[in-house]
């Protein structure tokens, strides 16, 4: 999905500079990505495993800051993105609301806002439980709300010395029209709904899909 979302990006705004505020920023893979096509990044996140992970993965041009989605450092940025289900991960609209207005208080008129969400439906069908093979062997479990308004993923297994793990993982569903009115009192314009299968082409229907992507520009004065 990456190269997917820079490659997006690029489209809008070709041949400048731009600064990149992503959050969430995880690993840094996205930020690597950005770094690659000539953005100035700034990524942000509250785990300092996942920053440490970050910091050997990009370069020292790109800023790294341990906080709060809903705490971005200021800017301005040019770019606000959150990827890979990091708004699902917020415990509901209320949280929601308080990290699109901070991101659009320390972005310029005119930026762009792309971030993803994980559907309720989607969520309806995260029940059971699957074993991912690998070096060290992973047992992940899903537990959902029959209409899809949230889910518990447990994901466990042992450390090398035997010893057992488990992390439990909890997403919540939005109500994708409840949401285009928060990103209009916060700040950002009109959102139009897209997916990572065509970033290009608009949905219509962006209920039914099980990951929509949405793209919008803050409001100017």
């Amino acid at each position: 999905m990456t190269p997917l979302v820079v490659a997006q990006i690029r489209r809008r705004k070709p041949g400048v500079e731009l600064h990149v505020l992503d959050l969430g920023c995880g690993t840094g893979i996205t930020a690597a990505h950005l770094e690659r096509a000539g953005c100035v990044v700034t990524g942000v996140d509250s785990s300092a495993a996942m920053l440490a992970v970050a910091r050997h993965r990009v370069s020292a041009g790109t800023t790294l800051v341990r906080t709060s989605i809903d705490q971005p450092p200021t800017g301005p940025y040019d770019v606000v993105l959150c990827v890979f289900d990091t708004l699902n991960h917020l415990t509901g609209p209320d949280d929601l609301r308080d990290v699109l207005a901070a991101a659009a208080a320390v972005s310029r008129p005119g930026a762009t806002l792309l971030f993803d969400l994980v559907t309720a439906t989607a969520m309806r069908t995260w029940d059971g439980a699957a074993t991912l093979p690998g070096e060290l062997l992973l047992t992940v479990t899903g537990r959902c709300d029959p209409d899809g308004r949230w889910v518990e993923v447990t994901v466990g297994g042992n450390h090398p010395d035997g010893t057992p793990w488990s992390d439990v993982q909890r997403e919540v569903s939005y109500d994708l029209t409840a949401v285009e009115g928060i990103l209009v009192d916060t700040g950002w314009g009109q959102v139009r709904w897209t997916s990572y299968a065509d970033l290009t082409a608009t949905i219509a229907t962006p209920d039914v899909e099980r990951r929509v992507v949405g793209e919008c520009y803050r409001s100017l004065p």
